[in-house]
């Protein structure tokens, strides 16, 4: 059987770790870098706009994200310029690690250092290639032809009425009656 002493420079020594253990805990930081190439694009995560790559973000959360990257750089001689545009839309996931699995989180965040999860992504960001006048007038013109003809949907002697019961009109043969509580004048109950 210990004695109080004993069990008291237990307790004492219990609680004096569990302080330190709680003051000296470390965190864990998570970043992502994204570079592009061309460089210099304007990077969008989530519909956020977080700068020019390459760019570091902290994030908060493991799982699925939306990327949009676009440049609008000047190409060509001084006697030429031109505008080249570049675009991108894609999604990336940030992987978990294992330090970072349930339960597992628990000790790397009260471990007293600080753990890093630096994810690095890099994306070829393509040159958006703008058709020709001809083209995009070729392309009308069919379209506009397109939507000219007449289509099944637009003759009503070759469409059916719809069996789906939201769109078909109540049927009843009892006359449509309100409660006695609702007043149809629009004038305040006396």
């Amino acid at each position: 059987m210990r004695s109080n002493s004993a069990r008291f420079t237990c307790l004492t020594a219990s609680a004096i770790l569990c302080v330190s253990s709680l003051l000296a805990t470390g965190c864990v930081e998570r970043k992502i870098t994204i570079s592009t190439a061309p460089a210099g694009a304007l990077v969008y995560l989530n519909d956020v706009e977080i700068g020019r790559a390459p760019v570091t973000v902290p994030f908060l959360w493991y799982g699925e994200y939306d990327v949009r990257i676009r440049l609008e750089r000047q190409e060509g001689t001084p006697e030429n310029p031109q505008t080249a545009y570049y675009y991108l839309r894609t999604s990336k996931r940030t992987d978990m690690p294992v330090h970072q699995w349930p339960g597992l989180d628990l000790l790397s965040d009260a471990a007293p250092f600080t753990i890093t999860d630096h994810q690095q992504w890099t994306f070829d960001v393509p040159r958006v290639v703008h058709p020709s006048d001809d083209v995009l007038l070729k392309n009308a013109t069919e379209l506009k032809d397109v939507m000219e003809k007449p289509t099944a949907l637009q003759d009503p002697a070759t469409t059916r009425p719809s069996t789906h019961p939201a769109t078909q009109p109540a049927t009843s043969t009892a006359p449509a009656t309100r409660p006695a509580a609702i007043k149809t004048t629009g004038t305040p109950a006396s």
